[in-house]
């Protein structure tokens, strides 16, 4: 698989997974709530990983499809590492808000994409 096909792949895993865990979140704390914490998260995490930033944030969900424009000099690992932080980063924020509630349900998810996106790369 070429460099630019497993970015797209890995990419797509990650936007169903932050799609799932936008629309969990916003269900339970509300859309405007659930943005600003996603966008703090998205703040502090792309101090290291830049293209991170390019997270684009909606009342609809949240939109990565676009950042394989802003990855053209990282590999696949960089790519993983930098989606891996970004939940890191969300489980932090989530957590210190509804406690274990909430990273429960995503943990499956997360589990089963991090698995599939180490055989990619």
């Amino acid at each position: 698989m070429s460099s630019t096909l497993e970015k797209e792949a890995i990419i797509e895993l990650y936007q169903d997974l932050v799609n799932l865990i936008w629309e969990s979140s916003s269900r339970m704390i509300g859309v405007m709530t659930n943005n600003a914490l996603i966008e703090a998260a998205i703040y502090d995490v792309q101090m290291k990983h830049p293209f991170i930033g390019h997270i684009e944030i909606s009342d609809k969900g949240l939109e990565i499809k676009k950042l394989l424009e802003n990855c053209s000099g990282l590999t696949p690992s960089q790519i993983k590492e930098g989606f891996e932080d970004f939940l890191a980063q969300l489980f932090g924020v989530f957590a210190s808000i509804t406690g274990d509630i909430i990273i429960q349900q995503w943990e499956p998810r997360v589990k089963e994409v991090k698995e599939k996106a180490s055989k990619i790369g």
